[in-house]
């Protein structure tokens, strides 16, 4: 009996293994260290499926996508690695799992938010706390509650959450502790 081939998409790599079979995408991360320093740091050293590489790496036209998403939440919206790793902690399949959240990552309401000094870490404990299942909707669940469009079609705060900190004096992250269990409306704190 011949011995079974083996399936390409079975194969297991790490990133830099996988980078060194994709010149094009290891050329590209490495004229963007730190880029590739931020990929690095979320799928360590560990072992994933090829294919999900290739998912997380597949360009688009001529653009390579979520690299340019990942450029987008390290340089303008702040979003740290141990951030985006939290919210991927439990993911067995972190490479198509970082794809499935970059496009939410870059809503540029999160720039909103920064500008009025919340960080990205103090969202991820309201992410925890509604789906592990469907990150992207509690992503834009929350932004939904916590961004409001003003007539002018400017964005700002809510303003119940606007209330809540000028009142409370505290910050999201301890917000967060009041609204655990709720249906993350700021309102019923």
């Amino acid at each position: 009996m011949a011995p079974k081939r083996s399936n390409t998409s079975d194969i297991k790599c790490n990133l830099e293994e996988y980078l060194n079979q994709n010149y094009e995408v290891k050329t590209i991360l490495e004229k963007l260290p730190e880029v590739k320093q931020y990929i690095s740091n979320i799928f360590k050293t560990c072992r994933y499926d090829k294919k999900d590489f290739d998912f997380l790496f597949a360009k688009t036209g001529n653009t390579y996508e979520n690299i340019e998403n990942i450029k987008i939440v390290q340089q303008h919206h702040n979003i740290t690695v141990t951030s985006v790793s939290s919210l991927m902690c439990h993911c067995k399949n972190k490479p198509k799992a970082l794809a499935d959240l970059l496009p939410k990552l870059v809503d540029f309401r999160f720039g909103v938010l920064k500008h009025y000094g919340i960080s990205f870490s103090s969202i991820v404990v309201f992410l925890k706390k509604v789906s592990l299942n469907d990150m992207p909707g509690a992503i834009e669940q929350t932004l939904e509650t916590l961004v409001k469009q003003q007539k002018d079609g400017t964005y700002t705060l809510s303003p119940q959450l606007t209330k809540v900190l000028e009142y409370c004096k505290c910050s999201l992250y301890n917000i967060a502790g009041l609204l655990e269990g709720s249906e993350l409306n700021p309102s019923t704190a």
